[in-house]
């Protein structure tokens, strides 16, 4: 895993609790979640920049996913509407 956003409550409480304990530069023993079996090595903690700014973008990155996404799916009933397909069997 790579750097995670570790908000309460977005992670299965087992893993929190362990990803919470685990001293840096420290790994763990093997833990149980509702997703299985993990062992997990903390290398290095963070603050997380939730300012304005990286909120306001972070905001502006999903509307625009979504409506890319909405607009895609029009596009795709359009084209395929408009597209004829003849299949013709050999028999």
């Amino acid at each position: 895993m790579n750097w995670v956003g570790a908000h309460q409550g977005s992670f299965d409480p087992a893993f929190e609790a362990v990803m919470n304990s685990v001293d840096i530069g420290e790994m763990s023993k093997p833990f149980q979640s509702s997703f299985g079996w993990h062992i997990l090595e903390v290398l290095d903690r963070r603050n997380e920049d939730i300012s304005d700014d990286v909120r306001k973008n972070r905001a502006y990155s999903i509307i625009f996913n979504r409506k890319f996404e909405q607009e895609l799916q029009r596009t795709l009933i359009e084209l395929r509407s408009e597209s004829y397909v003849d299949i013709k069997l050999n028999t």
